[in-house]
């Protein structure tokens, strides 16, 4: 068997050794952080890939709210709600302490205001046509306002897809 044998790690101190094994741990977590964060179009990828994107997928996110907990008068069908002027969208409480979230599309120009979860402070977003949006609720429910900007804004609902 053939001993190899590193000249500078023998003149390193114990203090020394352990730092550079820290150091050499850091750089392979950062090339593996950043493996496959490409994106063919130069500009950031739309979601991380490598180890963050597999850590994201395991850790991270709410689930969907279900569609059984959704209500709103201009709900049309179990996707769509149409919204003339303004429209409420109410998702109900649950048992439990869980985040839930409610993503929609709009095809108009749409401002979405809802309460932050677990607090009181109201926050709005300006959506384009074509936008997605997720709205987290938590398990008190809520109510999320949509208010259309054109005569008439068809919002999909992509939660639960």
């Amino acid at each position: 068997m053939t001993t190899v044998r590193i000249p500078v790690w023998s003149k390193l101190t114990r203090p020394q050794r352990i730092l550079l094994v820290v150091v050499v741990v850091l750089v392979v977590g950062y090339g593996l952080a950043l493996g496959g964060a490409r994106s063919t179009d130069g500009s950031a990828a739309d979601r991380p890939s490598g180890l963050v994107g597999w850590l994201g997928d395991r850790l991270a996110g709410t689930n969907d709210a279900d569609r059984a907990d959704l209500s709103a008068p201009c709900l049309r069908s179990d996707t769509q709600l149409d919204v003339a002027g303004t429209c409420t969208l109410t998702v109900a409480a649950v048992d439990g302490s869980a985040m839930r979230s409610v993503r929609m599309r709009t095809d108009a120009p749409l401002v979405v205001q809802a309460t932050t979860p677990g607090g009181d402070t109201v926050v709005s977003s300006e959506l384009a046509a074509g936008d997605d949006l997720s709205v987290s609720v938590d398990s008190t429910g809520g109510d999320i306002g949509l208010r259309c900007r054109a005569d008439t804004c068809t919002v999909t609902l992509l939660t639960g897809s």
